[in-house]
């Protein structure tokens, strides 16, 4: 496993890994305008089984993951929006999400990631198992399998829906 920190977010701040991370490889990236290559450079240099990196879509690191996950190398990734349907809207992810068009409801191939894990709020998470399932079925217009995660999931259930908490 290779994280590839562009913000210390992950491995922390410094030269010392974060002790809950275990035995990985963490290459700092020095530059956000950087963590593409840096992508590429773990995955020539360290053969890695999964590279996780944070805060994709800024710079030139979308295709850098798609060539990655299609070297069958797991990734795990951080993007910013408010829900799937916002990621799923994201011109710059497109790629890594199907060439997902929001406009025609189509996607023109398999996403880069096997499932997405939304942060919904503090100690609520909402995941969908199959990404690929999810995407389609919110190209039909159906709503996606997925699951409330997390220690405050079941408050969260209750303030948007109290009636079925019965």
């Amino acid at each position: 496993t290779v994280v590839v920190d562009t913000s210390c977010e992950i491995g922390g701040d410094g030269n010392a890994i974060h002790k809950g991370l275990g035995y990985i490889t963490r290459i700092q990236v020095p530059n956000p305008g950087m963590q593409g290559q840096i992508i590429m450079q773990a995955l020539a240099n360290c053969s890695p089984e999964v590279i996780i990196c944070d805060e994709i879509g800024y710079h030139d690191d979308v295709e850098q993951i798609q060539t990655t996950s299609k070297r069958g190398v797991g990734i795990v990734a951080t993007a910013h929006g408010h829900d799937i349907y916002d990621i799923l809207e994201n011109e710059r992810l497109s790629p890594l999400l199907g060439n997902y068009n929001p406009k025609t409801r189509t996607r023109t191939t398999k996403p880069s990631f096997k499932a997405l894990l939304a942060i919904v709020e503090k100690g609520v998470y909402q995941f969908f198992p199959n990404l690929l399932e999810s995407i389609d079925a919110i190209a039909a217009g159906k709503e996606p399998e997925s699951y409330l995660l997390g220690p405050r999931a079941a408050d969260h259930l209750n303030r948007i829906n109290p009636s079925q908490t019965r």
